[in-house]
């Protein structure tokens, strides 16, 4: 999903519960992830954060993709002496069914 808005809190309890839960509580956790100049750290955290996306390729094809992500994302997460800074947000919540 891509996010128009910046999301909150608030707006992603309420598409919890107009999906059938009750939420006991829920943060957005500011982070940033920092690396030196090298392309395998991040080629090892987008292969932990990728939810199973890179699944969907040939075995072949991974790393292919792997790369193409890092090459994309050098101009605007690495620094002008090759260290790289990403922010994100974690979504860390309790909701039952």
């Amino acid at each position: 999903m891509l996010w128009t808005v910046k999301p909150s809190s608030a707006r992603l309890q309420l598409l919890l519960e107009q999906a059938g839960f009750t939420v006991q509580s829920i943060d957005l956790i500011p982070a940033s992830r920092h690396s030196p100049a090298e392309n395998m750290a991040w080629k090892t955290w987008l292969n932990t954060f990728r939810n199973g996306v890179l699944d969907l390729l040939p075995s072949d094809d991974r790393t292919a993709a792997l790369a193409a992500t890092v090459a994309l994302l050098r101009p605007i997460l690495s620094d002008s002496t090759g260290n790289w800074t990403a922010d994100y947000v974690r979504l860390r919540f309790h909701a039952t069914y």
